[in-house]
C-alpha cells in the first residue's frame, strides 16, 4: 500500500533549469506531478509524492 505524504511536508528544490518555484499540481489523469511555475518543466505523473520529490530534487554533481 502506498501512503501519500501531505504536500506541505515535502521540500522541493527550485527548478534546475530556471530557478523558478516548484509546486505539486494535479494532472489530467488525476495523478499529481511537480511543475516549475516559471518555465513549466515538469515530472511524470505519480501518486507517490515522495518519489516525485526525490526525482525533482536530484541534481548532478559538478
Amino acid at each position: 500500500m502506498t501512503v501519500l505524504h501531505p504536500r506541505e511536508q515535502i521540500d522541493l528544490k527550485d527548478c534546475p533549469h530556471c530557478g523558478g518555484r516548484a509546486e505539486f499540481r494535479d494532472g489530467s489523469s488525476t495523478k499529481p506531478y511537480i511543475r516549475c511555475s516559471g518555465c513549466g518543466c515538469r515530472t511524470h505523473n505519480s501518486c507517490d509524492l515522495k518519489k516525485l520529490a526525490v526525482i525533482w530534487n536530484r541534481r548532478v554533481e559538478k
